[in-house]
């Protein structure tokens, strides 16, 4: 026959599951039952692979629990919310909460630029950007109108 198994080692067959019901079994050596129920796996959201509004959903609450943190806990105020919302997607992602880079996540990051540079040049002093600029201002207008050229001329 078969050696039994070594002990500390879990040893699982497929057991075909109905949506209703989970088989009872008992364990080698210590003959406890053992549900053999489906174990979900780390992807709680794994719909949000091909649900867009589900993946938005996903990171507005990372960056508002983010917002939340760092204005409220004493970690968040150094490390700043921001941070705190890169941290929580980041452990989301690491533990297959958020789905891998794909179209969908692509498009959520390029939404997100969309929206945050003018929120960003919203609150920015174009005066104070300018006498900060010093001798650099010129030189980057310069390479700005080169580039427009360039695409233009072909």
């Amino acid at each position: 026959g078969l050696a039994p198994p070594l002990r500390g080692i879990a040893h699982h067959r497929p057991v075909p599951l109905s949506a209703r019901t989970c088989a009872m079994q008992a364990s080698w050596p210590s003959r406890r039952p053992v549900s053999r129920c489906a174990v979900p796996r780390a992807g709680l959201l794994s719909e949000a692979a091909s649900d867009q509004w589900l993946l938005y959903t996903v990171l507005t609450a990372a960056a508002s629990i983010g917002y939340r943190l760092g204005v409220t806990t004493r970690l968040g105020r150094l490390a700043t919310g921001p941070i705190c919302a890169m941290g929580l997607t980041f452990v989301a992602a690491g533990t297959g909460a958020l789905p891998p880079a794909s179209a969908q996540v692509s498009a959520a990051q390029g939404l997100a630029v969309r929206i945050a540079t003018p929120l960003l040049l919203f609150g920015a002093n174009l005066r104070a950007i300018a006498s900060r600029a010093g001798r650099l201002l010129p030189s980057f207008m310069l390479g700005t109108l080169g580039t427009a050229l360039g695409t233009l001329v072909g």
